[in-house]
């Protein structure tokens, strides 16, 4: 094993050092690297595994403020993203509140894998329900079916905050609830197009 450390700094040796000119002051390690200890030149991971650490977690990113969240709803609301119709579209699926006049469209563009290549929405309603649709059409872009299917509305707690999913709940998962609809509708539609290539394929066999 080579040992070969930063020369600026003291805590960092190398041995034959001769060979290693090309390594300067402040320059990279590109090999595993030693430290003196108590006068021994030690490697690094015989001294990680006598001297464990523990590595930090990375924190979790910061809730946003009451201001910060409002501000990043209606920037969604204002300019929505993937907001239009799709016509190569793999389902389609509307849904909505008849109550307070929601309504949204979603249209999923799926691949060979399950995977949602595209997905896209059109509607009117409340900022609410509007935005939350072009919020969620970026998060799940690229993930597969099955994840959708798992997701909870949690995620809408999320982006929402608690205090509009408890005055808005409605408005807040629509987007949500309707694009789990459109997975459903686009599992039935290929479970029954496989049926029917089946029943074709069958019925063709079986002529004499």
């Amino acid at each position: 094993m080579l040992y070969v450390g930063v020369s600026t700094n003291p805590l960092f040796c190398s041995r034959n050092p001769g060979e290693y000119d090309s390594v300067r002051a402040g320059a990279e390690c590109r090999v595993p690297v030693g430290v003196i200890l108590n006068g021994e030149c030690m490697p690094a991971a015989p001294l990680a595994a006598r001297f464990p650490m523990e590595v930090p977690r990375m924190s979790a990113k910061p809730e946003m403020s009451r201001e910060e969240r409002m501000a990043f709803i209606l920037d969604h609301r204002e300019k929505p993203r993937n907001n239009h119709l799709m016509d190569d579209a793999s389902v389609a699926h509307t849904g909505g509140n008849p109550g307070c006049g929601d309504i949204l469209t979603i249209y999923l563009k799926v691949g060979d894998d399950e995977r949602i290549e595209d997905i896209s929405f059109t509607g009117e309603g409340c900022t609410i329900s509007q935005a939350g649709a072009s919020i969620l059409s970026g998060q799940l872009k690229g993930k597969t079916l099955a994840e959708v299917e798992s997701m909870d509305f949690d995620v809408v707690v999320d982006t929402f905050g608690r205090d509009v999913m408890a005055t808005r709940p409605r408005c807040a998962t629509l987007a949500l609830g309707t694009t789990k609809t459109a997975v459903k509708k686009y599992r039935d539609k290929t479970r029954k197009e496989a049926l029917t290539t089946t029943s074709s394929v069958s019925s063709v066999s079986s002529i004499p």
